[in-house]
């Protein structure tokens, strides 16, 4: 198979080894930044040269390309002859995507889920999926775990500070030199685009900004991405799971001012109850990042007041 392949379709089978998810061809323009007809023209390519070597690439109606679970690692070893790779790169990634894709796809479920159907989703084998589960419990060490119920059921369980800053350091991982709305979405995993749209991410980056400027806050790209990621979990996890805004373990619904309850309110339309325990975990959250504001905002009345004193008094010494 050496040789046989240009970089793009090179860049088309590792995607389609590392994918937990069938790939349409929307995303893989998106994705290579080409037309339709060439990538169609580079499957069918693909498609011929993995063939001889007993790989087969299939597409689901509706849905996208993609190579079966068995067959991955059979690709990920002539994927690493193709390229003279002296390690495995793409199959040792393998199990690491999944674990992230097993993540996302739990972290918006409101009940557990049967292997089966999990299995089904994600193209692989029941086999395969149980020991999927079990990486995930050992990286996470019980910090966060998938949970069997005895009705076969998987749910994902643990504190749910850990749950949200793990789906923090993956955004912000996918984000990691990206600038715009258009390319935070672009690289979001398939399974968290299924439960937030572009609009969305919009707002919660602009409302981010305008309460930046309120309290006159500046932040590095870096924290910028890290709160913007996790106001994009909390997000998601308020809208599938209501209930988690305002059972704050103590006091119910409070009310807070200043620079993180402010936060709280982002994006406006989540209508998420200011607890003691949602205070806490944006609080943790700042600091975390060094991010040290004071509560009081900037009062706009108040300033121009004082620049108009400012002018008035530069104008009488002219005088």
């Amino acid at each position: 198979m050496k040789g046989r392949l240009k970089q793009r379709q090179q860049d088309i089978l590792k995607m389609l080894i590392t994918s937990t998810v069938p790939l349409n061809i929307d995303t893989l323009k998106e994705k290579l930044g080409k037309s339709e007809r060439t990538i169609r023209y580079d499957i069918n390519e693909l498609k011929e040269v993995c063939g001889t070597c007993g790989v087969s690439i299939k597409y689901k109606t509706k849905t996208g390309f993609y190579i079966p679970t068995e067959q991955k690692t059979r690709c990920s070893q002539l994927f690493d002859e193709e390229t003279g790779s002296d390690e495995p790169e793409v199959a040792g990634n393998t199990d690491e995507m999944r674990i992230r894709e097993l993540y996302f796809y739990f972290l918006v479920r409101k009940r557990d889920t049967i292997a089966e159907q999990i299995a089904g989703d994600f193209y692989f084998s029941r086999s395969t999926l149980i020991r999927m589960i079990g990486k995930f419990n050992e990286k996470f060490e019980g910090m966060i775990h998938l949970t069997s119920y005895r009705t076969g059921g998987y749910e994902l369980r643990g504190d749910e500070f850990a749950i949200r800053h793990v789906g923090m350091e993956y955004l912000a991982e996918c984000f990691k030199g990206s600038y715009t709305p258009e390319d935070w979405y672009l690289f979001m995993p398939e399974t968290a685009k299924s439960s937030i749209d572009l609009n969305t991410l919009m707002i919660i980056s602009n409302q981010i900004k305008k309460i930046n400027a309120r309290y006159n806050v500046w932040l590095s790209n870096s924290s910028f991405i890290n709160l913007l990621s996790y106001c994009i979990i909390r997000t998601l996890r308020l809208r599938r799971f209501r209930e988690l805004a305002g059972s704050s373990g103590e006091s119910g619904e409070v009310s807070y001012s200043g620079y993180a309850a402010d936060l709280l309110k982002v994006p406006d339309y989540v209508k998420a109850s200011e607890s003691v325990r949602e205070l806490e975990y944006m609080r943790k959250i700042l600091s975390e990042n060094e991010i040290l504001v004071s509560d009081r905002r900037i009062d706009e009345e108040s300033l121009r007041g004082s620049i108009q004193k400012i002018m008035d008094n530069l104008a009488e010494r002219h005088e």
